[in-house]
């Protein structure tokens, strides 16, 4: 009958598997991290920061324009592929439209950049319209920039829209 040779467990065996964990531990590590640092950044403004620090600023900003007391309606409706109409109803205290001496549209792909365009809104029945064609479908923000109405800071509105 034969025996069976049994190898002790040494320090050299112990240190040899540890530090083949730790290095395989290490390279997996370094390619999740070179792709993450290589896709994208989730990011979509340059000063996120800074805007974050005025935060507050913004807060008081849409107070003082809440404090005009105007109801102002962005409404959309999706005339074909990519493609929607826009319009903006303004009324102020007393349900007397507002005119604005200019209504600008900034349009964002939130999660993509180098889309954004901008376009104007023009007076037509006594609402601010403009006929609007995105590159490609999805989601969208827009925001109106209505200058005018008796006050020096424009009146801004966000929508987000989805378009088919």
């Amino acid at each position: 009958m034969e025996s069976a040779v049994i190898k002790k467990l040494e320090g050299k065996h112990v240190l040899f598997i540890l530090f083949s964990f730790f290095g395989y531990m290490l390279i997996a590590n370094g390619i999740f991290l070179y792709v993450a640092l290589d896709t994208f950044s989730g990011l979509s403004t340059k000063d996120a920061y800074v805007k974050g620090l005025n935060y507050n600023a913004q807060i008081e900003e849409y107070e003082t324009q809440k404090a005009r007391g105007w109801q102002v309606m962005l409404n959309d409706s999706l005339t074909g592929a990519n493609k929607a109409s826009l319009t903006l109803d303004a009324k102020d205290q007393s349900g007397q439209p507002v005119t604005f001496d200019a209504v600008r549209l900034v349009v964002k792909r939130p999660a993509q950049s180098g889309m954004d365009f901008e376009t104007t809104m023009t007076l037509q029945n006594g609402q601010y319209a403009a006929d609007v064609e995105f590159p490609v479908p999805g989601n969208w923000d827009v925001e109106v920039y209505a200058s005018g109405g008796g006050y020096v800071v424009p009146y801004r509105v966000e929508k987000r829209l989805w378009v088919k």
